[in-house]
């Protein structure tokens, strides 16, 4: 399922989750919430992945098969700020995407973003409609 034709190249978070959903509903996917997985291995003779996860709503260890395994960690994994030298003593905010809320409070400032993909643009154009100076 491809984005619609007119969408725009760097995809803003609301529209994604939307996408997001659809696919969800178009492909009758059923997520697993509160499910931690603990353990994957493929099985050459199966030709499949066995995967061990906790129910941390059951309490209880759940076992599943699969043809295909995505890790896809990205947005919801720890955070990450890189040791940069002189940071410790930078007196301004260091904030990571999974923090930012607003740009708001950032109007008139220079801000330097850094990352890449569609959280970094939309971060920056945020902090720019908000009247931030944005590097």
């Amino acid at each position: 399922m491809s984005y619609p034709l007119d969408a725009p190249t760097y995809i803003p978070k609301t529209l994604f989750v939307k996408y997001l959903d659809d696919y969800v509903e178009r492909f009758n996917i059923q997520p697993k919430y509160l499910t931690s997985v603990e353990s994957s291995t493929f099985d050459d003779d199966k030709k499949c992945w066995s995967i061990m996860a906790h129910d941390m709503a059951k309490s209880t260890i759940v076992r599943f098969t699969a043809k295909f395994l995505v890790v896809a960690s990205g947005e919801n994994s720890a955070e990450n700020i890189p040791m940069i030298p002189g940071l410790h003593s930078f007196p301004g905010d260091v904030v990571h995407s999974s923090s930012y809320k607003s740009g708001k409070s950032y109007s008139g400032m220079n801000v330097l973003v850094i990352g890449s993909g569609n959280p970094g643009m939309e971060f920056a154009y945020d902090l720019a409609a908000y009247g931030a100076n944005t590097s």
